[in-house]
Formats: structure tokens, C-alpha cells, sequence
């Protein structure tokens, strides 16, 4: 940059000094307006800073409680498999008993069911 050009950007003397003055006194009355919009505006930002927070810990509350929940439920529904499991042997148990009694019945003839009370013994 030539020095002529410079110079008319950085005037020097009283007028120079005096000019960077107001310009510098601007500034500051700048910064001194501006200080109260600044806080006002870093505090409701640190106000929803520490909403976003409580709002984090109780979705994180809620997400534990919800994993508490699949848990249980998991370990219910297991349960309850076991127990339709069981139930299904009994049945399948009770339905070859059943089977095995009819089997039986159809080999026994009619008669001897009829006069059986007859040979069993009489309880005194």
C-alpha cells in the first residue's frame, strides 16, 4: 500500500487524535448499550441451557423406567410360555390317559364292568 494512501486512512495531529477519541468513545457507548441486551440474552440462554438439562434427566428417568419395563414383561411372557408348556403336557398326558382308558373299555367286555363291584373287597 503506497504511504499517501496511509496517511489519509490514519490522519495525524489533534484532529487525528481527536477523532479516534469519539470513535473510540462510540464504540465503548456501544458496548455499554449493548452490555444489558448481551446479559439479558446470556441469561435466558443459560435459562433454557438448564430446561434442556432437566428435560434430558427425566427422558433419561423415563427411558430406565421404560427398560425396567420391556425387563419385566420379558421375563413375564417367559413365564407364562412355560406355563402354557406345561399345561399343553398335561393335556397331551391326559388325552393318551383318556385314550389308554378307552382302549381299555373296549377290551373289558360290558358284563364284567357291570358285576365288578361284586368281586372287589367289601371295606369294614
Amino acid at each position: 500500500m503506497p504511504l499517501w494512501k496511509w496517511r489519509r486512512k490514519r490522519p495525524y495531529g489533534l484532529q487525528g487524535r481527536k477523532l479516534q477519541l469519539k470513535q473510540s468513545m462510540k464504540k465503548q457507548n456501544l458496548i455499554v448499550l449493548k452490555s444489558p441486551l448481551l446479559s439479558q440474552k446470556m441469561t435466558e440462554v443459560k435459562n433454557e441451557l438448564e430446561s434442556c438439562r432437566m428435560q434430558c434427566k427425566l427422558l433419561e428417568e423415563r427411558l430406565v423406567v421404560s427398560e425396567n419395563n420391556v425387563r419385566l414383561e420379558r421375563s413375564f411372557s417367559e413365564e407364562k410360555l412355560l406355563e402354557i408348556d406345561q399345561l399343553r403336557l398335561g393335556l397331551r398326558v391326559a388325552e393318551e390317559q383318556c385314550k389308554r382308558s378307552q382302549e381299555i373299555s373296549e377290551l373289558v367286555p360290558a358284563a364284567y364292568c357291570r358285576f365288578a363291584w361284586i368281586l372287589l373287597p367289601v371295606e369294614t
